[in-house]
């Protein structure tokens, strides 16, 4: 697969394409929900003036027109056998989030009360407010570094949750935490957040686009007997009697002392016991580098075990494949484990 890498200066000024040959590490990084575009570490036979913080490196791919884009956050020099190598470490615009802490006016630890959808507006306005001046000198759209336009939030749960100094990152984490919604910020910078059963829906065939398929099946991480202490340290109990039946009893204990009512503690905390009251199956399937991305529904054609409407929560990305990760709740390894 052909592609083509651009260098841009943090303005968007075109400064040179820079020639794929001369990258010693091969292109791989990472699509997740509920994170980033990760990291991507390149090599290259370049001097050290080629290269400046803030500087964007646009990656194009030739065959599927994916395009991904980043912003240096480490240089690396060093010399081999007479020749200078630079190597170069990018990562997503978004991770700029993690540079700000989420506040309300100037307190660091306060409650929010509010839609899902409001208050994850309102992360983002309030990060755009710290990162105005870059933004407008990047001359980015709106002089928003990070942006949501019509339509791509939407979540109208409400809840009463309290944050305590939290960057912005980790707020939105917590904010989307045993729901049903998850979030993505794509290339051109946008963010998403969605229901998981509302996305686009995929189909792969074996030996068409899929290589292979693998499949892990655990019950480490099921609970379901589970013990909250609200704010008050009044105690709430969240089970399934019928996964202690066919798994034997799991339990835990938490202490959250941030979810401020009891109508936002079960919105969370029965989401929690639907989502582990099972054995979790990780799904793993390698396919050619064709057009997808985290939030697609996959259904599988042509396998023995078919896959049917499971979603994508990370991508591994190479030059000639991707890796897929589904997480399937309702396992078949219930049928498998269960006594």
């Amino acid at each position: 697969m052909e592609i083509e890498v651009k260098l841009y200066t943090y303005k968007w000024v075109f400064k040179k394409q820079l020639n794929s040959k001369k990258i010693s590490w091969d292109i791989e990084f990472q699509e997740e929900l509920n994170w980033w575009q990760g990291s991507l570490s390149l090599e290259f036979e370049y001097n050290l003036d080629t290269f400046q913080f803030w500087d964007i490196i646009e990656i194009r791919s030739s065959e599927t027109w994916n395009l991904y884009t980043w912003i240096i956050e480490n240089i690396n020099v060093f010399e081999f056998e007479k020749k200078s190598f630079v190597r170069v470490e990018f990562y997503g615009v978004f991770t700029a989030l993690n540079d700000i802490i989420y506040k309300n006016w100037t307190n660091k630890v306060f409650t929010k009360t509010w839609t899902i959808e409001s208050i994850a507006k309102d992360i983002i306005d309030y990060f755009n407010s710290q990162y105005w001046s870059l933004a407008s000198d990047m001359q980015i759209l709106d002089s928003n570094l990070i942006r949501y336009q019509t339509g791509s939030i939407i979540a109208s749960d409400n809840i009463s949750i309290e944050f305590n100094n939290l960057d912005c990152l980790w707020a939105l984490k917590k904010l989307l935490e045993n729901t049903n919604y998850s979030f993505f910020i794509w290339v051109d910078w946008i963010i998403y957040i969605k229901s998981e059963d509302t996305q686009t829906i995929k189909n792969l065939t074996f030996e068409k686009e899929i290589i292979n398929i693998s499949r892990q099946i655990s019950k480490k991480d099921l609970v379901n007997n589970f013990f909250l202490k609200r704010k008050d340290w009044t105690e709430i109990i969240y089970d399934d009697s019928t996964s202690q039946t066919t798994f034997w009893i799991k339990e835990k204990v938490e202490n959250r002392s941030d979810l401020e009512n009891l109508t936002t503690q079960n919105f969370y905390w029965n989401n929690f016991i639907d989502k582990n009251k099972n054995p979790k199956e990780l799904i793993e399937i390698t396919i050619k580098n064709i057009d997808i991305s985290p939030w697609y529904i996959i259904n599988t054609l042509n396998t023995l075990n078919q896959i049917t409407s499971i979603q994508i929560k990370k991508i591994d990305i190479k030059k000639d494949s991707k890796k897929l990760y589904l997480w399937e709740f309702e396992s078949f390894g219930k049928k498998i484990i269960q006594r």
